[in-house]
């Protein structure tokens, strides 16, 4: 039987809900936010504002974009090369036999992937979306890019962070003798 109070107990659940399917959650999301730009733009008369704000900043946006992009992607593979040579650390024992080690490799995977699909269509942007010649489906898709990769880069961190407190914590000790 469960403890505590209705909403505390909500809360939990919906915690340990997220926690599983976070990958799915933020991915949404980043649809959803670029569902909501695409339609304000398109019925809303946001195109508008749009176009002024990307009147002869495009090519320094786009270009911005595929240097942090390209930046974060290759920092990306960096840690992901560093935390497997930590892996084996006696610390990360309880990891590596725990059911959601396959799911820590696959958030770094999945922050790399949207990494380098963030770079692409950056490139992409910077070539196709011209003042003379505006594309705004690929702002769009810019935009959507944009919003998962942030997504994909706060789960690594948090995860990354998360590694590192295992990793740095003092040891325990036994009858009070530090080991």
């Amino acid at each position: 039987m469960r403890r505590g109070w209705p909403m505390q107990t909500l809360r939990e659940d919906m915690r340990k809900w997220y926690d599983r399917h976070f990958q799915f959650v933020n991915g949404l999301a980043a649809l959803l936010l670029t569902i909501a730009l695409t339609v304000w733009s398109e019925r809303y008369h946001g195109k508008t504002t749009i176009y002024s704000l990307l009147l002869g900043n495009r090519a320094y946006i786009y270009a911005a974009l595929v240097s942090l992009y390209g930046s974060l992607l290759g920092f990306s593979i960096t840690t992901v090369s560093i935390v497997a040579g930590f892996v084996s650390h006696d610390r990360l024992q309880l990891l590596r036999d725990s059911t959601v080690y396959d799911s820590f490799w696959r958030v770094f995977q999945s922050a790399i992937t949207s990494l380098a699909v963030g770079t692409i269509m950056a490139i992409t942007a910077l070539v196709f979306d011209r003042d003379l010649h505006p594309r705004i489906a690929i702002f769009y898709m810019c935009f959507g890019v944009t919003v998962w990769c942030a997504f994909r880069i706060q789960a690594s961190i948090s995860l990354l962070g998360k590694m590192i407190a295992i990793l740095t914590a003092p040891p325990k000790t036994r009858s009070g003798v530090d080991q």
